[in-house]
């Protein structure tokens, strides 16, 4: 897989965090994240409640259509019960017909919000995945707590993790396809 992606998102950016390092996108900041594209942006406000888990609805207005995006960070606070936070937002990919979620979510694939996604929604790396699913810390990881979910126009052709040394969490990398178009598209997310 190429790393020359249509779409990127970056939670917990660094201070300072100048844009013009993504030369070439369309850069909109969200919190400590942030979202890159090859096209025109659109945010909503925050999503959930509370404050641990930071989500916001993102448009990608791209050549080859309309990309509904759902970015998310959850707080590290182990203290902090995830369901409350994880359930909402799971709601709301069906209320809000995203295509792709990514995030930190600091919780792993199989927690109880995660275990039963509503129907045509999937985790990436179920789909379209292959070895060692584990995304922190680097570079040992041992634990799958960002998550990548595709919704129902959504066909996910390639899903993968690599170490990079700008973070100590894996970035994720996802091929697909979505009509009318089919052509591919390419998510790149790194922490």
């Amino acid at each position: 897989m190429s790393l020359q992606p249509d779409i990127i998102v970056l939670s917990e950016i660094p201070e300072p965090f100048d844009p013009a390092w993504l030369n070439g996108f369309d850069v909109l900041t969200v919190d400590e994240m942030a979202v890159a594209c090859h096209g025109r942006m659109m945010r909503s406000g925050p999503l959930v409640k509370g404050g641990a888990l930071k989500a916001y609805h993102v448009t990608c207005k791209l050549a080859t259509g309309s990309l509904e995006l759902m970015i998310a960070d959850m707080s590290s606070n182990l203290s902090l019960p995830r369901n409350r936070y994880l359930q909402p937002f799971v709601s709301l990919l069906t209320e809000r017909n995203i295509d792709v979620s990514v995030g930190d979510f600091n919780a792993p694939r199989r927690s109880l919000a995660f275990c039963h996604l509503p129907d045509g929604y999937q985790h990436a790396y179920d789909v379209a995945g292959a070895g060692w699913s584990y995304t922190w810390p680097v570079p040992i990881p041992f634990l799958a707590i960002d998550q990548c979910i595709t919704g129902p126009r959504v066909k996910p052709l390639r899903y993968t993790l690599d170490t990079t040394l700008l973070s100590d969490h894996r970035l994720q990398l996802l091929e697909f396809t979505m009509p009318p178009s089919g052509n591919s598209l390419q998510v790149d997310y790194d922490e």
